[in-house]
C-alpha cells in the first residue's frame, strides 16, 4: 500500500532512486514510531518523582522502548520496506 501511494503521488513516474526515497521514508518514520514511546515513558519518569522512586529508571526506559524492541516492529519495518521495494524495483 505504502509502495503504491507513493507511486500514485509522483503522477505513476518511474524515477531512478525514488525506490530509495520511499525505503528510507519507511524506516525513518518507523524509527519515529519506536523512539515517541521512549521519549514519553522517560518524560513521565522524569516528572513525577514518586513514580521514579518506585521503578528503577533503567527498568522504567526499557519498558517503554518494548514497542521497539519487539519482534513484530522489525518484522513489519522488513517486511515493508522488501514489499516497497520490490514493488517500485518492478515497475508496473
Amino acid at each position: 500500500m505504502i509502495a503504491d501511494l507513493a507511486h500514485r503521488a509522483v503522477g505513476k513516474r518511474h524515477g531512478r532512486y525514488g525506490w530509495l526515497a520511499v525505503a528510507a521514508g519507511i524506516v525513518v518514520g518507523a524509527l519515529v514510531v519506536g523512539v515517541v514511546p521512549m521519549l514519553l515513558g522517560a518524560l513521565m519518569l522524569l516528572s513525577q518523582p514518586q513514580i521514579a522512586e518506585e521503578v528503577p529508571v533503567g527498568i522504567g526506559l526499557l519498558g517503554a522502548m518494548g514497542g521497539m524492541f519487539s519482534i513484530g516492529w522489525w518484522v513489519y519495518v522488513v517486511a515493508a520496506v522488501i514489499a516497497a521495494v520490490g514493488r517500485l524495483r518492478m515497475g508496473k
